[in-house]
């Protein structure tokens, strides 16, 4: 994957752009993350990983929409 030259988030104004923000803060992945909330999910750091271990249903999800977020952040590096 490439690797942005700068911190800063491209798509708001944070100037830090982690996997913290990326995931759980940036507005830009808001509905994302409001549609695995639909799926009963609370998206927090603390949450999320017992979520996903309690049901596979939920692993999926959760790992499509990590990979639908970093395919748009790799294509927004190009």
């Amino acid at each position: 994957m490439g690797k942005a030259t700068e911190p800063r988030c491209l798509h708001c104004a944070s100037q830090k752009d982690d996997a913290l923000h990326t995931f759980f803060v940036c507005e830009k992945w808001r509905d994302e993350r409001v549609g695995l909330e639909d799926d009963g999910v609370r998206l927090t750091p603390d949450d999320i990983i017992p979520h996903m271990l309690a049901h596979r249903e939920t692993w999926d999800n959760v790992a499509r929409c990590v990979e639908k977020i970093l395919r748009h952040k790799w294509a927004d590096l190009q």
